[in-house]
């Protein structure tokens, strides 16, 4: 099952929404239209969710080295001296200085050498400034690393503690919505003769080990961690096969029929049969048609 863009499932509902839009300013805004421009409010709000943690996982939770500014270099020493000379050119013969026993240095050979004492001074503390200032921006370097290391780190514990709070408070209301409106039901599941075992055995550990709260409409009843664990687990990944099987789900007659559709569905996307998660999605389902609606 192929999956539509999500920049074009995004724009199809807003245009539901601009439309639901201008009927409200007109006056021409019926209940059952507000109930839909609820529904597309709630689809957009999820879709928008889940695309944040695609776009986030993938562009910051796949990051694996730290990556150097291409702005930042170190420099380099140049050595300016040629200790071989030019290939090309012959090599001068060494010039030999005659000094006779008698004779004393001149002016000009001092001064020559205090020149070349002072060139070779002037280099030395070059060469010591240079190793200095590389010294300085290696360090330099490190500390913006170390900075960004804790950036990351810092940014990385925020977004975990905003997805944890607003995940506990939506399944707390949830729980709280569901402990007010409904009462627990003495929900016994009738076996029909086509259905897998597997999905026999799932249903009898549904009955013995949790309480099955009637829901009247699958749509709205998923959490987010919830949605996410499904799509990624059950749907190949696929937000919109998801969504549109839960509606098709919601919508069958009976429960039989919603058993022959979770059989189909679990041969197309070869699902692990005595996997928790398959339990937690035919929970869901147990309570959909609980009360035989």
């Amino acid at each position: 099952m192929s999956e539509k863009s999500p920049s074009l499932m995004i724009k199809t509902i807003l245009g539901h929404l601009q439309n639901g839009v201008e009927k409200l300013e007109s006056g021409h805004l019926s209940p059952e239209d507000m109930e839909l421009l609820v529904e597309d409010a709630k689809e957009l709000y999820e879709r928008m969710v889940i695309l944040r943690y695609k776009i986030y996982e993938t562009n910051v939770l796949g990051v694996k080295e730290a990556v150097i500014s291409a702005s930042i270099r170190q420099t380099e020493i140049e050595t300016p001296i040629d200790l071989f000379g030019s290939i090309d050119e012959p090599t001068p013969a060494p010039a030999f200085e005659v000094t006779f026993a008698n004779d004393e240095p001149s002016e000009s050979t001092i001064g020559d050498e205090e020149a070349t004492l002072e060139e070779d001074l002037f280099e030395q503390e070059d060469e010591e400034e240079a190793s200095e200032e590389e010294a300085s921006e290696e360090e330099t370097i490190e500390q913006e690393l170390i900075e960004e290391e804790t950036i990351v780190e810092n940014l990385f514990e925020e977004v975990e503690e905003e997805a944890f709070e607003e995940e506990a408070i939506e399944e707390e209301t949830i729980e709280q919505v569901v402990t007010e409106q409904a009462a627990p039901s003495s929900w016994e599941p009738e076996f029909s003769g086509d259905q897998p075992i597997w999905m026999a055995e799932m249903e009898a550990n549904i009955r013995d080990n949790r309480s099955v709260f009637p829901l009247e409409s699958l749509i709205g009843a998923f959490t987010l961690n919830e949605k996410l664990q499904f799509i990624n687990e059950l749907f190949d990944g696929s937000s919109d096969d998801f969504s549109s099987n839960v509606k098709q789900l919601d919508q069958l007659a009976s429960i039989d029929a919603a058993r022959n559709m979770i059989a189909e569905l679990a041969d197309t996307f070869s699902w692990d049969t005595e996997s928790e998660i398959v339990e937690d999605f035919i929970y869901k389902i147990c309570r959909r048609y609980a009360t035989g609606a």
